[in-house]
């Protein structure tokens, strides 16, 4: 049986919710036969009866009658517009703790576990977010804007004392982000290190377009363990990040359930789950700058949502054409594929990075 996508595209008649089927893009209200399908956050307010009826729309779709475009040519939004909240988490990867403390001369911590550590998380605002080949303009105020490839998990119904086993039943699909931090306007420099004022969380994680994510989202039931996949990032086709969510420190379901035990999470904030850290650790700082390219890659078996994100400010036509042919080359070998169906051209999140 044929999987699916789920995305929001760009209609004539403004955003709409869409399901990817192998190439092809349908309107989901029309595919369902479901007007109240109209938009993302209306499918998974229903998620629980629009997962059965959106396996079967696409399962059909092949032999549909309806009007479907080219994924390829379809002006993709961020999947959920917008959420209430985005949770992320904290110093949750392994490989990220031990380098930073090779880096600062200190012994590795223990094990949060072992110690009666919680997971910890930080929000992003709901604006933050934006999607397939937006312009992310720069903070005027900052000079060392910095990225983190990350899983993103969208919840698919009212959570609230999840116990442990069960949390992964709450979510209804993945995605894949990048999380933009503006470093330098995290911590007041004027404040000492001692007072629980020092640091600006607002400034650092909250500018405007700072969570670039999508391009779609993948249903859960084809993601078997979401603690198997690989996921990279390059900037500039220079691989940065390069790690699994099997070093994750606390699990997803660890982080659903404890996050449901301090808030409940909505089924309508599709995006109220931790973005998981992907971290390459590097002893030398590596910053964004106007004309900067990202590519994100989520992996697992042989079978990937790519991510390209082109950052640009006054570049040529022949310069894009370019990058268009470098980017296809060196991420979307012959064997690539979306996860659970056949490739398209050039599964890419654009963006551009601007002054």
């Amino acid at each position: 049986m044929p999987s699916y996508k789920l995305v929001t595209y760009q209609s004539a008649k403004g955003p709409r919710a869409g399901v990817v089927v192998e190439d092809k893009l349908f309107d989901a209200a029309a595919l369902t036969r479901k007007a109240a399908y109209a938009s993302m956050l209306d499918i998974l307010n229903d998620w629980a009866s629009a997962k059965g009826t959106l396996k079967k729309a696409a399962a059909a779709a092949g032999n549909s009658k309806l009007k479907s475009q080219p994924v390829a040519k379809a002006k993709l939004l961020a999947p959920v517009l917008w959420p209430s909240a985005i949770y992320c988490a904290g110093a949750n990867y392994t490989d990220h703790m031990m380098e930073m403390a090779k880096l600062q001369g200190i012994p590795p911590a223990p094990d949060p576990h072992e110690v009666g550590l919680k997971p910890w998380h930080f929000i992003k605002a709901s604006r933050t977010v934006v999607g397939n080949k937006a312009t992310v303009k720069l903070p005027k105020a900052s000079n060392a804007i910095d990225w983190e490839a990350e899983l993103g998990a969208v919840i698919g119904k009212k959570a609230k004392d999840v116990p442990l086993e069960k949390a992964l039943d709450y979510v209804a699909g993945y995605t894949v982000a990048n999380e933009l931090s503006a470093r330098d306007l995290g911590r007041r420099n004027q404040l000492p290190d001692s007072t629980p004022f020092k640091w600006d969380w607002v400034g650092q994680k909250c500018f405007d377009d700072a969570c670039p994510i999508g391009p779609w989202i993948v249903p859960a039931s084809d993601i078997k363990d979401p603690q198997k996949l690989g996921i990279k990032l390059w900037v500039n086709d220079v691989i940065k990040q390069d790690s699994n969510t099997s070093d994750m420190i606390f699990n997803l379901a660890e982080q659903l359930s404890h996050l449901s035990s301090r808030i409940t999470l909505y089924i309508t904030v599709s995006r109220k789950v931790p973005f998981e850290r992907i971290w390459y650790c590097r002893s030398t700082p590596s910053r964004l700058a106007p004309s900067f390219s990202m590519a994100r890659w989520l992996w697992r078996l042989l079978r990937s949502v790519l991510n390209w994100t082109r950052t640009a400010s006054r570049v040529s036509k022949a310069w894009r054409r370019r990058r268009y042919l470098l980017s296809g080359l060196i991420l979307v070998p012959w064997w690539a594929r979306a996860i659970q169906v056949r490739p398209i051209s050039r599964p890419r999140c654009g963006g551009r990075i601007s002054r």
